[in-house]
């Protein structure tokens, strides 16, 4: 419960109190002997950590927690392996600057998935292939893991993972001087949305959209005759 708690609050961008829940639920699964809860706790306190700045702090929270992982799978073998956690350890790496360990991170996700059968994160997989690729200057991989993403999580019905997959793609699209295709796209999804507008996602699409708007409308004064 707390975990979940946590993972809400942090996809709506309220940091603090998502810490607070990871923290609880790190010192519950120490204090209890739980590894496979300090695990997921401390992955998910590391994204905190490093989305506040924090990015030593971040790392270290994502290092305990292939410690715990180790653990958690002696443990808890049929229930869960450590490469479960690969993507979301990815994702901390990402967010404090450490892009090779973030790649790593994933391969092994996506090696654990093609192993499992198991597809539930892959929309979310691609894109960070993407915006790792995107950090690269390997800009026309990029849009073509953020235009996976996208198809991914519309076959799923995941629009909130459509939202950011079409946001990450738009920003490309930006700066590649295709502001009209962006901004049509990131319209058409976030106009689908009819509530949770305070939440980080659609805030940062918003803000997004409004400045391709502005960047589609703005001209020149007309010259004096």
């Amino acid at each position: 419960m707390l975990f979940w708690a946590g993972v809400t609050h942090l996809l709506c961008g309220e940091l603090a109190s998502a810490e607070d829940l990871f923290r609880t639920a790190v010192n519950i699964g120490t204090e209890r002997g739980f590894p496979k809860v300090r695990a997921e706790n401390s992955i998910f306190l590391g994204q905190v950590l490093a989305l506040r700045g924090e990015a030593q702090a971040g790392l270290e929270h994502l290092r305990r927690a292939t410690e715990y992982d180790a653990a958690s799978s002696a443990t808890f073998t049929q229930e869960v392996r450590a490469d479960f956690w690969e993507y979301d350890k990815a994702r901390g790496y990402e967010l404090a600057g450490k892009p090779d360990e973030a790649f790593a991170s994933l391969m092994r996700a996506f090696e654990w998935t093609e192993q499992e059968g198991a597809n539930f994160e892959l929309a979310s997989m691609h894109l960070l292939r993407g915006r790792l690729l995107e950090g690269e200057f390997h800009l026309e991989e990029a849009e073509n893991f953020f235009r996976t993403s996208i198809d991914i999580a519309r076959r799923h019905g995941a629009k909130s993972l459509e939202l950011r997959a079409t946001t990450s793609l738009a920003r490309l699209l930006r700066d590649r001087s295709r502001r009209d295709e962006a901004r049509t796209m990131l319209a058409e999804i976030y106009n689908w949305f009819t509530e949770g507008f305070d939440t980080a996602d659609l805030k940062d699409a918003k803000a997004l959209l409004d400045e391709l708007t502005a960047l589609n409308t703005c001209h020149f004064p007309q010259e004096l005759s």
